[in-house]
């Protein structure tokens, strides 16, 4: 039962990581992305059909140290190593591989959201600067 439970906290845990890191990718890097990329009426119409973004991106500082938290949380559960019972070891790797993917999916949304939404900002001011 422990396991159960231990196998459940990770998904939880997984799941929940990966929807805040998406969070951040939605409300400040994909925005900053397409208007680097592609130009402002793009973000205009990606705003017009998803009017909440615009309160999400006033606070995205706090919503990207909160998503840092949680992943920073997810990988010290993910990583300490648990053992798999023997009668459900192939259905506990199986989970463990999933497990691991979703983390490195959620540390790659908020690695781009990090970079689109601070250090290129950072570096165009810092480059207009001269």
């Amino acid at each position: 039962m422990k396991k159960n439970k231990n196998l459940l906290v990770r998904n939880i845990s997984n799941y929940f990581t990966l929807l805040s890191s998406t969070s951040t990718l939605l409300c400040c890097a994909l925005p900053a992305f397409l208007s680097i990329f592609v130009g402002g009426m793009v973000v205009s119409s990606y705003i017009s059909l998803f009017p909440w973004l615009i309160p999400l991106s006033k606070y995205k500082s706090i919503l990207f140290i909160g998503t840092g938290l949680l992943l920073l949380i997810n990988g010290i559960i993910l990583f300490i190593k648990k053992s798999c019972p023997i009668d459900k070891k192939k259905e506990c790797e199986s989970a463990t591989k999933r497990s691991n993917l979703i983390y490195i999916v959620a540390v790659i949304f908020y690695t781009v959201g990090i970079l689109f939404s601070f250090i290129i900002p950072f570096l165009m001011e810092f480059s207009e600067g001269d």
